[in-house]
């Protein structure tokens, strides 16, 4: 029985932030107290919602803003260019290790001068 009676409260608890954030508006405590305060001495100016009177009721929801304009995306070749401009020099390096490391010691060699030479240009 308790569970449900904490389980109760906490959904209503909930129910009530949600409500209560949905209908607030955008004051200051600062302006609030203002406004009480000038309520209770009778002058009221400015009422409790911050709003002067005669302005009607302001509207909840505000009109969404225009989406922005996304980036336009590289394509295939424009990023295959990119990564090849940018890595050219090491793909090079790595190409002669290989070839080299081939040539004097066999598929054993193809990996050694590869990694190799790539080490180097990276130095």
């Amino acid at each position: 029985m308790k569970n449900t009676k904490a389980f109760c409260l906490i959904v209503l608890g909930s129910i009530l932030l949600a409500a209560g954030s949905a209908f607030a508006e955008n004051v200051s405590l600062g302006q609030a107290g203002s406004a009480w305060s000038q309520d209770q001495r009778g002058a009221s100016a400015t009422p409790i919602l911050g709003l002067p009177k005669g302005t009607g009721v302001p509207t909840l929801f505000a009109p969404p803003a225009a989406p922005a304009p996304a980036p336009a995306k590289p394509t295939l070749m424009d990023s295959i260019k990119g990564f090849i401009g940018d890595n050219a020099r090491n793909m090079l390096l790595g190409g002669i290790g290989a070839y080299l490391g081939f040539v004097l010691f066999g598929p054993v060699g193809l990996v050694l001068g590869g990694l190799l030479f790539l080490a180097a240009g990276t130095l």
